[in-house]
């Protein structure tokens, strides 16, 4: 596929660091993107931003939908109410997250109801709104991409909500990407993208050398524009479905 244009992705925690990286590399290709994140005012910066830098043809914009993730039990409704807005979005990118930086017997019990629903919970149910639509749509290059993390398989004390949410999720894209496959036809494709940690994020700055070292992480970095590099190249290759992508290094 030789670009994106005419096709419009959903990208959660686009606002800001890998879901915004990922929006420009998309908007690169001519693809229409919205926005889906809980700050407003930064929603409407960065699609003031993305529509200076990357305007679409025939007066089309780029949008955006202020939601809280931690609170996902009218996030369907919310969506169906501005259906419009959203039933040509082929391309689904799940990037928001929320970390952990504390030992599971220090963390309260709303931080773990907080990390379950952000990370785990609403891509959830936003992989059966849009894989549903997408169905239904007859969409082309329907496609939903899950940022994980390396932490799914590997161990950082202070994580274990966090990477068991992560993996739980590449549990989700591996059955979700079957059930998609209709007697050998995939009509969705399903991947996860697992990028080691990223110095430019809360939790990456927030683990020193050290530790990294002590549990074999030293070598398991990578950067927001590489991630979004292989986002992108996931979603404009039918080939890939149902793979577990690690992204390390620079």
């Amino acid at each position: 596929m030789a670009s994106l244009l005419k096709q419009h992705a959903l990208i959660t925690g686009g606002s800001r660091g890998i879901g915004f990286k990922i929006a420009q590399k998309l908007c690169g290709q001519g693809c229409k993107v919205t926005l889906l994140s809980r700050s407003k005012s930064r929603l409407i910066d960065t699609t003031d931003y993305l529509n200076e830098s990357f305007p679409l043809v025939a007066g089309k914009k780029h949008g955006w939908v202020s939601c809280d993730l931690s609170d996902p039990e009218h996030l369907s409704e919310r969506l169906l109410s501005q259906f419009e807005d959203y039933k040509s979005v082929n391309i689904l990118i799940n990037c928001a997250g929320q970390t952990q930086q504390r030992l599971l017997v220090n963390t309260n019990d709303a931080t773990i109801d907080a990390i379950y629903k952000v990370n785990l919970i609403s891509p959830t149910i936003l992989c059966h709104f849009f894989s549903r639509n997408m169905l239904r749509q007859h969409l082309e290059n329907a496609n939903i991409v899950n940022v994980s993390s390396i932490l799914a398989q590997k161990y950082l004390p202070g994580t274990a909500v966090y990477s068991a949410s992560k993996l739980a999720l590449n549990g989700l894209t591996l059955s979700l990407s079957q059930e998609m496959n209709r007697k050998g036809n995939q009509i969705v494709r399903v991947n996860s993208i697992l990028p080691g940690l990223i110095r430019e994020t809360d939790m990456g700055e927030s683990v020193n050398m050290e530790t990294m070292q002590q549990y074999g992480l030293d070598q398991m970095t990578t950067k927001a524009e590489t991630v979004a590099n292989e986002v992108l190249k996931v979603v404009m290759d039918s080939r890939i479905t149902g793979e577990l992508i690690q992204v390390l290094a620079v």
